[in-house]
């Protein structure tokens, strides 16, 4: 069982389940007025995190309420990206939840769900990347964003 888990894990890594680049690199995402984003804009920053949820997730939405609630500005550029839901269906979720203009002005819809089908394997909720230069560095899947993941990834805040 633990030789054919190790193969499993090998073949993964050979396939490129790791770090690796989000091939999407002339897709548009929308914000929740209407204006294009470039994928490209999105994640080539120094430090950009795309935040990847759908309304059905509760885990999802519990989060978007935490860091609502105390507009937790993390010091990289944060996108949180719906990858399954309509415009409409998104705005009345943050009417509804209440959520708090410095998180939904980074809200994007992903409408043709070119970030799901980038990565190329099974999503947990919320799946969170982690972009330096570009580059997709680190995924992690099913975790809150929070100061202590952020600096696991880009380590310690720069003055």
């Amino acid at each position: 069982m633990r030789i054919k888990l190790l193969w499993t894990i090998a073949l993964a890594l050979s396939l490129g389940f790791g770090p690796s680049p989000v091939y999407a690199a002339d897709r548009t995402l929308w914000t929740l007025d209407g204006k294009p984003v470039l994928f490209e804009e999105a994640v080539f920053a120094p430090k950009a995190v795309l935040f990847l949820w759908q309304a059905a997730c509760p885990r999802c939405t519990r989060e978007l309420s935490r860091i609502s609630a105390a507009c937790t500005d993390f010091g990289v550029r944060v996108f949180y990206v719906n990858v399954s839901d309509s415009a409409e269906d998104v705005k009345d979720l943050v009417d509804e939840l209440k959520l708090k203009d410095c998180l939904v002005k980074d809200i994007l819809i992903d409408q043709d769900g070119f970030t799901l089908n980038g990565l190329g394997f099974y999503v947990e909720f919320p799946t969170i990347l982690f972009f330096k230069d570009g580059k997709n560095i680190k995924t992690a899947m099913g975790y809150g964003l929070d100061r202590e993941i952020l600096q696991e990834v880009y380590g310690p805040p720069t003055p």
